[in-house]
Formats: structure tokens, C-alpha cells, sequence
């Protein structure tokens, strides 16, 4: 497991995501199976992806969105301002709970 996506403050973030792909899934009535071919991964991938069992890389993370016909959008929600930095008040943006 890569760094980025063992950090435990990415944790909520990357829940939301998945569970945003699964619905999408369902909503468009692709079975698991039926995603792994067009994905091209391994048999039982996706259903680990989805129950948290394994976690896809980036590179996989982006071809699941693609094989669903999804794209992701970040949207700026809740700035918050931090002071004090060397080129005045920095915005930082925070995902909605």
C-alpha cells in the first residue's frame, strides 16, 4: 500500500468516493464482474475496491471512473482562512462531511 492512500486523513475522503462509484454502478445496473472486464483487472477485484478489502491505485482508481463514464470533480466547499502566510491569507479548502 502506497502512502497516499494509507493516510488515515484520506480515510473519510476515499469512502466517499467509493461509495459515489458504487452507486453509480448499481444506478447504471453493471454487475461487479461485468466492471472488472471492462475495467480489465483481475476476477473479485472490484467487490474488494468496493467492501475496503483492497484499495485501488490511482492509475486504477481513474479507469474504474472511466469504465462507469464518470468523471471527478473537485469542488471547493467550507474555505478556510489560514493566516500568516508569506503571501497573505491562504484559502484551503475542506471536503464536506
Amino acid at each position: 500500500m502506497g502512502l497516499w492512500w494509507g493516510m488515515s486523513a484520506n480515510h473519510d475522503l476515499y469512502a466517499a468516493l467509493i461509495d459515489q462509484l458504487v452507486r453509480e454502478r448499481k444506478r447504471q445496473n453493471i454487475s461487479q464482474a461485468a466492471l472488472n472486464h471492462k475495467i480489465g483487472c483481475t476476477e473479485g477485484l472490484v467487490a474488494k475496491w468496493e467492501c475496503g478489502s483492497r484499495q485501488p491505485t490511482p492509475r486504477s482508481f481513474a479507469e474504474w471512473t472511466q469504465a462507469l463514464r464518470c468523471s471527478l470533480l473537485l469542488v471547493p466547499t467550507q474555505p478556510e482562512i489560514v493566516e500568516g502566510h508569506r503571501d497573505g491569507p491562504l484559502r484551503h479548502f475542506s471536503p464536506s462531511p
